[in-house]
């Protein structure tokens, strides 16, 4: 048994250890809750532990403890899509997983959702849970649509067209419009952008 002063020293030693855990615990919480992107921890066989508040909205659910009631490896549109076999592929192989599926919601949200499964190993290296994160590409895949019909537009025009971003940058422009750009260097002339017009579409008239 030791003496009351080494274990007052033993009681403070431990003070700083139990206040960095607590505070990790809590910037883990935190960070699970506000991050941007949708997050979710499930167990082996597939329920639902915790999804953040970004993960509901993405689903359209109308909450966290609704959407919780889906199993993951039961639930069958994710079945259906493949979900469910790449979740059993993560726990068996024990290794991270990336993949981007379209999918349509529970609650009818229609999404396409670029997913990262990682499998959490304890220091035990027994593995009871996984962690998900998953975001929806789906306005990114129609700015990239939209931007490659903007370049189309501007590369089959017959008239002289360009496209710049907002630092007077050219991203685009079509035959004719180089042709113009040298026709007036060749004369003397200036090239006819300017900070005004900077970041949008123009012709030469």
């Amino acid at each position: 048994m030791g003496t009351p002063r080494k274990e007052a020293e033993k009681g403070e030693s431990r003070q700083p250890d139990e206040y960095e855990n607590l505070f990790s615990e809590e910037m883990i919480k935190t960070l699970f809750a506000e991050t941007p992107i949708g997050v979710l921890i499930c167990d082996i066989h597939g329920n639902i532990k915790r999804i953040n508040k970004a993960g509901v909205e993405l689903l359209g659910s109308p909450s966290e403890e609704v959407t919780k009631k889906i199993n993951l490896l039961t639930f069958p549109p994710l079945r259906n899509i493949g979900v469910s076999d790449i979740l059993i592929q993560c726990i068996k192989e024990r290794k991270t997983l990336i993949n981007e599926l379209p999918y349509i919601s529970k609650w009818e949200k229609s999404v396409t959702f670029r997913f990262k499964l990682v499998p959490i190993i304890d220091e035990e290296g027994d593995l009871n849970e996984v962690l998900c994160t998953f975001e929806d590409t789906s306005t990114i895949r129609t700015s990239e649509k939209k931007r490659d019909l903007y370049k189309g537009i501007v590369r089959n025009s017959i008239e002289a067209i360009a496209i710049l971003d907002a630092t007077g940058k050219y991203l685009e422009q079509n035959a004719a419009h180089e042709f113009v750009r040298i026709f007036r260097r060749g004369i003397g002339g200036k090239d006819s952008r300017n900070s005004s017009r900077r970041g949008c579409v123009f012709k030469y008239i």
